[in-house]
């Protein structure tokens, strides 16, 4: 399409900003947030700004966008298609779908048409299910899962030469963090756990995971991570042979401190590692870093688009960057509200090229500077000698001589004992570098000079004093159990938790005075306030603690997973003293005996009436359980029959109520689509007509016909609410308006689309929408001018409309 642009801006989609220089880094903004026809209120008006979701490539210039979190719609299932050219989205009508999820992981291996989904949050937990999606044929399958892989989130799935999908880390409120490595081979469709060696990351979630073809290797960084005794955001950085199967840790050797990130994301080129986006202990991450795997070194990157628009940033920006590609793929994530921008971004293939000056090139590590014919300077990558083949044509002159500015080569490796948080970590260092402290509150890393640990905690006995990484493997491998059931099914280890100590695994040797018990029971067991804050956690943290607004029992570690779009509401922990709430608060029994400091004062024979009263085995602690407590007159002056006789005996309890029928007077908690039943001991509520219990959340669900085809959701009895596409009266009709629109049967069953969407316009949504240009027939996409031409015009024609216009003026002139 052509432009009419603004006059500072220029070029056939207005992409051109005068008088701005380019850079080796560029980023071109395609979509901010623009809402196409259909109002903000309808999710399938255009693409809901998202964090959670996936993203991955289905040909060269189109993305596939699934899932997610909404911050007004909740969890996601719906699938979008982002065409590059066009800059346009188109949302998919698939069949056969998954429930919604987010912090999911996905993988599409390039010369397959094919999307391969694990794990994730549901409405109803953590899955552990495997879904295949035919990009050809938009029809989803449920695949197999050949091993024990526990339900997790915050994990990834990393093609390995499209031969397998390789699943790192994820954490799951049941398992915990996981600690092994799963390989999907898609020849076979089997899975696998993978044997390694070497030093792993206990457990990690919110990392990123990156493969390079050419070594065989992926490289593994930040996340949080499960170290001994604590749970931290990282700053580690790993790399996974698989070849050998080896795990090892790349420590820096120069520039600045590795940043500590979570839900970050990351590209791989051949001799650098951009990372940008995430959250640091300190906040949002607004700034880009570079890791130099020539130097081993980190540095800061100010990396903006033509318009000054600063690379993404927030949580769980979905990326999508083949190795050594020059083109980045980032769309949404979140940094204080979801968001839906989509960025390309143009790596450099020589990180050295970002450096613009001669004096800062040359003291640059590992990069050196040339002379240009016009006097200006050129960085690009050292190397120990200087050819024709590997030195930049722009640097020789015209009698084929160079003028040079040569640089340093990259320094030798420096030990930096303080970053190493785990023993295996320190040690990896070269021989007399650092020591490894064991015997402390806080086991840390030492330079080798230190004589002592010197922090409080710490015994300087010589034993404790780790010098060899065999002493990590033989005398500490419970450390790496991440929670109670990991731990007592190693040999020589047990689990510490309770008394306000954090809960992790230790060898026996340790510990002579351990009492070997019964695992505690997880935090998603509890379902109160009280209980959950005296339930033990998992490892790295002490106690459970309580989000108020999903009124359900966490572990800490689970927090940054479900709790940073503020979905948790007040998280209370600590101490249940904190979610004590005043009996008198309560008005029936049922209620008040969940208060462990309450008990129920009641009237017999009354169905019910009575009194929530603080108190212990004996009584109320303060009042009296008698008709003389003023109280009840007030409660009791609604009875039929005017006031209870005065000489009444009360009955006080901490443990039962008395028989009420609570049917009748009010007290259960049937829910809308059930009715109740009294029994001997309390009531049952059962299924209305039409409805029927739901096993995985024990709510009464509507039963429709067919299931609604698997193309939409059964909103009350064979009442069906069809997904985007789809009309009948069981969703068993694909509407035939090109993709765009939704629509509805006339008598005699003729469809009618009453609703294009995607820009689009006509009887079968076969035109686009005035103000955009493009062809919308076969699914095809319709861009916005203002999106088109980059923000600086609202008019534009298509090249064959313009075309057309100029042949007809022609005609008309002659």
């Amino acid at each position: 399409g052509l432009c009419a642009c603004h006059p500072r801006y220029r070029g056939r989609n207005c992409a051109v900003a005068a008088g701005r220089a380019a850079s080796p880094f560029q980023v071109r903004t395609l979509y901010r947030d623009l809402r196409v026809a259909g109002g903000e209120d309808d999710p399938a008006a255009g693409v809901v700004p998202r964090t959670g979701h996936t993203v991955c490539r289905f040909y060269n210039a189109v993305q596939m966008v699934y899932g997610g979190y909404s911050t007004r719609y909740g969890i996601l299932r719906d699938l979008y298609e982002f065409s590059k050219g066009t800059r346009a989205w188109r949302r998919v009508a698939t069949e056969n779908g998954p429930p919604g999820r987010y912090h999911h992981a996905t993988s599409c291996p390039p010369r397959l048409a094919t999307m391969y989904v694990f794990g994730g949050i549901t409405a109803d937990g953590f899955s552990d299910e495997f879904w295949v999606l035919n990009l050809d044929g938009h029809y989803w399958r449920r695949a197999d899962v050949t091993a024990d892989i526990p339900a997790v989130a915050g994990h990834t799935l990393t093609v390995r030469d499209d031969k397998a999908l390789v699943l790192i880390g994820g954490y799951g409120p049941e398992s915990g963090f996981n600690t092994r490595v799963f390989e999907f081979t898609i020849g076979n469709a089997q899975w696998s756990a993978l044997r390694t060696a070497g030093l792993a990351p206990t457990g990690l979630f919110g990392h990123t995971t990156v493969y390079n073809p050419d070594t065989a290797t992926f490289f593994v960084y930040g996340g949080r991570a499960y170290g001994a005794t604590r749970v931290l955001t990282s700053n580690q950085l790993y790399a996974f042979n698989y070849a050998t199967r080896e795990w090892s840790i790349l420590p820096p050797t120069a520039g600045i401190k590795p940043p500590r990130l979570v839900f970050h994301a990351t590209a791989l080129m051949s001799n650098y590692m951009l990372v940008f986006g995430g959250m640091s202990p300190s906040g949002y991450s607004h700034t880009a870093y570079v890791y130099r795997m020539d130097c081993r070194s980190w540095q800061t990157m100010d990396i903006n688009d033509s318009f000054g628009w600063p690379l993404l940033s927030g949580i769980s920006i979905a990326t999508d960057h083949k190795f050594n590609s020059s083109h980045l793929f980032a769309m949404g994530g979140y940094s204080g509200s979801v968001q839906s921008t989509v960025q390309d971004v143009t790596l450099p293939y020589d990180i050295c090229t970002t450096i613009d000056d001669g004096d800062e090139c040359s003291n640059t590590s590992g990069c050196t500077a040339c002379q240009t014919e016009d006097d200006g300077y050129y960085c690009f990558q050292l190397t120990n000698s200087h050819t024709s083949t590997t030195t930049p044509q722009r640097c020789l002159l015209r009698d084929g001589d160079m003028i040079e500015n040569p640089g340093e080569q990259c320094p030798s490796p420096s030990p930096q004992c303080s970053l190493s948080q785990s023993c295996t970590d320190c040690l990896t260092h070269p021989p007399n570098t650092c020591k490894w402290c064991s015997n402390c509150d806080w086991p840390h890393c030492i330079e080798w000079a230190s004589s002592s640990c010197m922090k409080d905690g710490c015994s300087d006995s010589p034993d404790g004093i780790l010098t060899d990484i065999s002493s990590c493997v033989t005398n500490q491998p419970c450390h790496r159990a991440t929670t109670c059931s990991q731990c007592e099914a190693m040999m020589m280890c047990t689990w510490v938790s309770g008394n306000s100590q954090i809960a992790h695994c230790i060898n026996t040797n340790d510990r002579r005075d351990v009492e070997l018990r019964q695992c505690p029971p997880s935090c998603s067991i509890h379902r109160n306030c009280a209980l959950c804050l005296e339930g033990v956690s998992d490892g790295g943290w002490s106690n459970c603690v309580w989000s108020n607004r999903l009124s359900e029992c966490l572990s800490p570690s689970i927090v940054p997973l479900r709790c940073y779009t503020g979905d948790c509401g007040l998280i209370t922990r600590d101490s249940s003293d904190q979610c004590r709430r005043s009996c008198s608060q309560s008005s029936q029994c049922s209620h008040c005996l969940q208060h462990p400091s309450c008990g129920w004062c009641s009237v017999p024979n009354t169905n019910g009436i009575g009194l929530c009263m603080e108190g212990a085995m004996y009584g109320p602690q303060d009042g009296q359980c008698s008709l003389d407590n003023d109280q009840f007159a007030v409660i009791t002056s609604g009875l039929t029959g005017g006031q209870i006789e005065p000489n009444t005996t009360t009955l006080w309890t901490l443990n039962a109520c008395p028989a009420e029928d609570e049917c009748v007077n009010g007290h259960d908690e049937c829910g809308l689509n059930e009715f109740c039943v009294d029994s001997v001991d309390a009531y049952t509520c059962q299924c209305q007509d039409g409805y029927s219990k739901n096993s995985s959340t024990d709510n009464c669900s509507p039963h429709c016909t067919d299931n609604c085809s698997n193309h939409g959701q059964c909103t009350a009895p064979n009442q069906c609410r069809c997904d985007f596409g789809w009309a009948g009266h069981s969703c068993e009709h694909a509407c035939r308006c090109n993709g765009h629109g939704s629509c509805y049967l006339v008598p005699g069953g003729e469809q009618v689309c009453d609703d294009c969407r995607n820009n689009t316009r006509g009887a079968s949504c076969e035109h686009c929408a005035a103000g955009h240009f493009g062809d919308s027939r076969r699914g095809g996409a319709c861009a916005p001018c203002l999106t088109h031409c980059m923000g600086q015009s609202s008019v534009c024609v298509s090249t064959q409309d313009f075309q057309d216009l100029v042949a007809r003026d022609s005609e008309y002139h002659t």
